[in-house]
């Protein structure tokens, strides 16, 4: 929105400058914010992108990390659990989906659920990892099949579930009008 209010301003800046400067110079200011707005904008989701501390801390932080931002920003309460072996080391691939999926459930509850607490948890066996997303927002009605969520425009859930999909995994969605969402995920540690 805001790239496209400024949208050739600048030439119009640039031919301004040279008939009435004053008055180039004001627009300018008020361009500025705008400015700072979008690239503000684009550095989070550069950040969202790569999540540079996944790569620098590991999954557990990274999760921690994501979840408690999250609530702070939205006013959202959270809790964030960790069971099983903590000092497991998933596959980095893994370790890129499980935070993927994480990201985009936390977004689903923050545009659609209307819900004012989110918990996940992450147990971590020998051989597999659980992820698991709740919230007591406003639900919905799961498609009865996998391939009814695009046709019911749930498209950040398709995208969980052929993620999931791709390590071997499996994505569950329990959820009901008015009653909130669960999502758990099973992948695969390698």
């Amino acid at each position: 929105d805001l790239v496209a209010d400024i949208d050739g301003r600048p030439e119009t800046l640039d031919r301004q400058l040279s008939r009435d400067a004053q008055r180039a110079t004001i627009r300018l200011q008020e361009l500025r914010p705008q400015i700072t707005a979008i690239i503000d904008g684009l550095r989070r989701q550069i950040h969202a992108l790569r999540p540079l501390y996944l790569e620098d801390l590991g999954l557990i932080p990274a999760l921690e990390m994501l979840v408690r931002d999250t609530g702070q920003r939205h006013g959202l309460a959270t809790e964030f659990a960790v069971t099983g072996n903590v000092e497991a080391q998933p596959a980095l691939p893994i370790q890129i989906s499980t935070f993927r999926i994480a990201q985009e459930a936390l977004q689903n509850v923050l545009k659609h659920a209307h819900a004012t607490r989110m918990d996940m948890s992450l147990n971590l066996a020998d051989t597999h990892l659980t992820l698991r997303i709740a919230d007591d927002g406003s639900g919905f009605a799961v498609p009865a099949r996998p391939s009814y969520l695009a046709q019911e425009g749930h498209f950040g859930l398709l995208g969980m579930k052929e993620r999931a999909q791709l390590h071997n995994g499996t994505l569950q969605i329990e959820s009901k009008a008015g009653q909130g969402t669960v999502i758990t995920v099973h992948l695969p540690l390698y």
